[in-house]
């Protein structure tokens, strides 16, 4: 049928394209699903570039003060615990036995664990991230 004008269409049957009764449901379920992975992507891409934004900071400069060591202790080492902490700067920096952390990179920490709420999940996933990274590099 050919159609002449746009007056022709006047009696056209408009195309319904609303889901039927159970497209519905099957619709409203991938969201969800979705939306979790979304989250975990999210959570994984910030890991990420907070562990390249960290590994920027070169080593050597000044040495933390005592008073930078102490908040250091309060947000990080206590929350995460001794051997995560350790795991973490592990996981980051890679220092030398006896290494320790200058001013910068003990400040950056610590401002990262008072900035985020979410600092404790955050640093091991990162740990996770960087042991995969090593990982996928040996084979």
């Amino acid at each position: 049928m050919a159609i002449a004008s746009l007056d022709d269409l006047d009696g056209a049957d408009e195309p319904d394209f609303s889901l039927a009764d159970d497209e519905g449901e099957a619709y409203e379920a991938v969201p969800a699903a979705t939306g979790a992975a979304n989250t975990a992507l999210r959570h994984r891409t910030a890991a990420l570039e907070k562990l390249r934004e960290l590994r920027g900071l070169r080593g050597g400069g000044p040495p933390a003060t005592p008073e930078m060591r102490q908040k250091m202790m309060h947000t990080v080492i206590e929350p995460l615990g001794n051997n995560r902490a350790q795991d973490l700067i592990v996981a980051v920096w890679n220092p030398l036995p006896g290494e320790r952390l200058n001013a910068a990179r003990t400040r950056a920490l610590v401002e990262w664990a008072v900035a985020d709420d979410d600092f404790d999940s955050q640093a091991v996933l990162m740990i996770q991230l960087a042991q995969e990274n090593t990982q996928a590099g040996e084979h």
